[in-house]
């Protein structure tokens, strides 16, 4: 039995080494692992917490956060078919349906009454509804919602989203309400 000059014998120091190297293999992807999970748990929190402003927003005013410039509390179409939160554009897939959109910030419709909703629908409006601006998701995407869909077309569901970690739209833009398509990897919740 041959000892190392510390006193272990090379079957020991192989054993040794075989654990650590498992730990250096197996450590790094539970912390992934439990990265990935705190990254959509915020993901979650966040679109639960614009779909609340929206509903509000609704409740409120009677009407759906997606004037371009309001002129009239009665004004029956969108001026805006997208909301979004700051940060980088996310890659849509060829067929949901997002690109091409007239886009406005959640900021302007939901904390700033850019539209001007206050003056127009008068005391309905108990904004802002949102406390701050939207950020980034955690992988530093806009946050989108297609409230477009709810002024036009009454069928379809308005859905607030992440486009989650792939950073790719997956969910249709016009998805009928009793209509579940799965959205690839997007964190969503639909308003209705």
């Amino acid at each position: 039995m041959n000892r190392s000059p510390l006193g272990f014998t090379l079957g020991e120091l192989i054993v040794a080494e075989t654990v650590l190297v498992a730990l250096a293999l197996i450590v790094p992807a539970l912390f992934v692992s439990s990265l990935n999970r705190s990254r959509v748990a915020e993901a979650e929190r966040t679109v639960h917490s614009i779909r609340q402003a929206i509903v509000r927003f609704h409740d409120d005013t009677g009407v759906w956060p997606s004037w371009g410039s309001a002129v009239s509390a009665d004004r029956g179409e969108a001026d805006i078919q997208v909301l979004h939160g700051h940060g980088a554009v996310p890659v849509f897939s060829t067929d949901a349906g997002w690109t091409g959109s007239v886009r406005d910030t959640f900021t302007n419709q939901l904390h700033l009454d850019r539209p001007g909703y206050q003056a127009n629908v008068g005391a309905l409006w108990r904004g802002p509804y949102l406390p701050a601006e939207v950020g980034p998701d955690p992988w530093r995407n806009q946050y989108l919602a297609n409230v477009g869909v709810a002024t036009r077309d009454d069928d379809s569901a308005v859905w607030v989203l992440s486009a989650g970690p792939n950073g790719i739209v997956e969910t249709p833009y016009r998805q009928a309400t009793d209509e579940e398509s799965l959205g690839g990897d997007d964190i969503r919740v639909r308003v209705r």
